[in-house]
């Protein structure tokens, strides 16, 4: 999944369904950040992933495409230099190394961290936390698909089902509702306006020209036809006098 680390859009998804062969070279973690970068290749943007993406190969592939990456590293991988894998640190203890557009640093607070970056090439600490500023950038902008994922569970239409094809159908009703929603804050001057008031809103304006059609159904239940005319407002036709049962 590809989303906007400020307003948290989602901007593409893949379903993933398990173990896949490669289809190329790169690892597959490497084809999936590729394919769903695809729309923002040459835009000069910057890709944040965690350490199950991140890779050197990746890096260098993106920059090709117009794009940086920063990224947490697991420690396997070959291109660390093996001073940044020793224990026996200072604490706080942060080292740097550089490649040409690619930089590596180890943080080591209490527990190893280590980035991959080719947005930051310096080796600026911040004075108050004592943390290099690629470790602030990626804690402040990793988090737009966790948060993504906290809106879809929040607020969900899916339901219990052994269908995986339906479930899909699910999550993407739930991402189109809460890109819909980042939209409309963005184009109104509905600030207040709270995002269990907008689906409400919006899924009485989804179901209007259905509930519309069935009341041209001449045989329809009164109780149906009055609840009918009272979701959307309006009044019996003349002659008429229904009483809806709840």
């Amino acid at each position: 999944m590809l989303c906007d680390s400020k307003t948290f859009y989602m901007r593409n998804a893949i379903p993933y369904v398990g173990e896949e062969e490669r289809k190329s070279f790169l690892p597959i973690p490497t084809q999936y950040v590729l394919k769903l970068t695809e729309p923002l290749h040459g835009t000069n943007r910057n890709v944040t992933v965690d350490n199950w993406f991140t890779s050197v190969p990746l890096a260098i592939k993106l920059l090709n495409h117009g794009l940086t990456l920063v990224g947490t590293l697991r420690h396997n991988k070959p291109e660390i230099p093996p001073e940044f894998l020793k224990k026996k640190f200072e604490f706080p203890s942060t080292m740097f190394a550089f490649d040409n557009t690619k930089t590596i640093v180890s943080h080591f607070p209490k527990k190893l961290i280590l980035f991959l970056s080719t947005m930051n090439n310096d080796k600026a600490i911040d004075k108050r936390t004592k943390k290099p500023k690629v470790n602030l950038l990626y804690n402040l902008i990793k988090g737009g698909i966790d948060t993504f994922d906290q809106l879809c569970h929040s607020k969900s239409v899916a339901r219990k089902t052994q269908r995986w094809s339906l479930r899909v159908v699910y999550g993407m009703l739930d991402g189109a509702a809460i890109n819909t929603f980042v939209i409309y804050k963005a184009n109104t001057c509905e600030k207040s306006e709270s995002r269990r008031e907008f689906l409400k809103k919006m899924g009485l304006q989804l179901i209007e020209e259905h509930q519309r059609k069935r009341l041209e159904i001449k045989n329809l239940l009164q109780t149906l036809r009055a609840s009918i005319l009272e979701i959307l407002g309006l009044e019996p036709t003349d002659g008429q006098c229904i009483q809806a049962f709840w």
